[in-house]
């Protein structure tokens, strides 16, 4: 596996050819705004254009499966989405287990942070700004 993510991406996501972008974002931005006793691990967007009419895809037709690794990833850890005003919310439906958190994702309007218990993150700090040092994300530029 190349980087942190995989995607899994049915021949029907999409209904024309896309340019599909993963975007890496700063882990630690995310820590003040996560429960406490929780450090975020990863933080990653996604960037859908439509080749054809060079659009942004905002829905995908069928849901896609990120498959992320990490070895600070836990069966406790969760996946959160980031609004496009910083708004934090758990989105439930993904699987956690050691080293790995996989989950559906129908569209491209939202960023997303992976969280562990701070404990399972290598002694990192959670809420209140404190830092953990995750593994480096990789496939494209900040967000």
């Amino acid at each position: 596996m190349a980087g942190p993510y995989v995607f899994q991406i049915p021949a029907n996501a999409f209904a024309d050819p896309v340019k599909f972008e993963v975007l890496s974002g700063d882990p630690t931005a995310y820590n003040s705004k996560i429960p406490a006793g929780l450090t975020t691990i990863l933080a990653f967007a996604l960037r859908v254009t439509d080749k054809n009419t060079n659009q942004r895809i905002g829905k995908f037709q069928n849901p896609i499966t990120m498959i992320a690794s990490n070895k600070n990833l836990t069966a406790q850890s969760l996946y959160y989405n980031v609004s496009t005003d910083g708004t934090v919310m758990e989105s439930p439906g993904g699987t956690a287990k050691a080293g790995e958190l996989d989950h559906p994702v129908s569209g491209a309007t939202v960023a997303w942070i992976l969280t562990s218990p701070s404990a399972a993150a290598g002694g990192g700090t959670s809420a209140g700004g404190g830092t953990t040092t995750p593994s480096a994300p990789s496939g494209g530029s900040g967000y």
